[in-house]
């Protein structure tokens, strides 16, 4: 009993972007907030000095991620299908589009959730998930620009157990972690590609990816 809440504290953890809101919203009511969005691409994120082995900043298209946003991904850190998995996770919680998000994410995470006192159902989910940003955009948008910084460290042994509990069959191939500085518009506030690292105090997000019988899921 113990461990399930702990699981189930974790996930509902991240549905409500505790982690974000111990970084506070930073300037997000400044004036200069129009002047946050830099030229995509060209904020000087990837230093050679940076970069792991051999490895080079891939550009995926809208046309290849199948969604309206762009992803800068590292190659040996992210592949292809991790990335465009990243690009429907992101559209799909700018759009609230449950019925996508029900894809992206594991189902053992959604298990989790679904019918606990804090989401109610797959629909509710996605309300919750985009109302957290919200906190730090400052109204409606939707994310139009995803550039991966670096891998994150995080607690695996978490994740792992959430997949046990769920499915004990299931086979992990791979543990993937990375900060995502994402970008994001709103017609409703005037501005364009804006950094949502700007209204975090510089804080990225932290993304876990884990490939499960051949499978890529977000695990929340």
């Amino acid at each position: 009993m113990n461990k399930m809440k702990k699981l189930l504290a974790l996930a509902s953890a991240a549905v409500m972007m505790s982690a974000f809101a111990a970084c506070g919203k930073g300037d997000s009511s400044e004036g200069s907030s129009k002047n946050d969005g830099n030229l995509v691409g060209f904020d000087g994120n990837y230093s050679p000095d940076d970069m792991p082995d051999n490895a080079s900043t891939i550009l995926m298209t809208q046309e290849e991620s199948g969604t309206p946003i762009q992803l800068e991904y590292i190659s040996g850190q992210l592949n292809s299908d991790q990335g465009k998995l990243l690009c429907r996770y992101f559209n799909a919680i700018g759009e609230k589009d449950a019925a996508t998000l029900e894809t992206c994410v594991y189902d053992g995470y959604l298990d989790l959730l679904l019918g606990k006192e804090t989401i109610t159902d797959i629909n509710d989910y996605a309300a919750k998930l985009y109302d957290s940003y919200v906190q730090f955009t400052g109204g409606n948008f939707v994310f139009t620009y995803l550039i991966q910084d670096s891998m994150a460290e995080v607690d695996f042994d978490m994740y792992d157990e959430i997949v046990t509990a769920f499915a004990p069959e299931s086979q992990i191939e791979e543990r993937t972690s990375v900060y995502i500085d994402a970008y994001f518009s709103s017609e409703e506030l005037n501005l364009n590609s804006v950094p949502l690292k700007n209204r975090m105090n510089g804080e990225m997000q932290n993304v876990v990816i884990y490939k499960i019988d051949g499978q890529y899921y977000i695990m929340g």
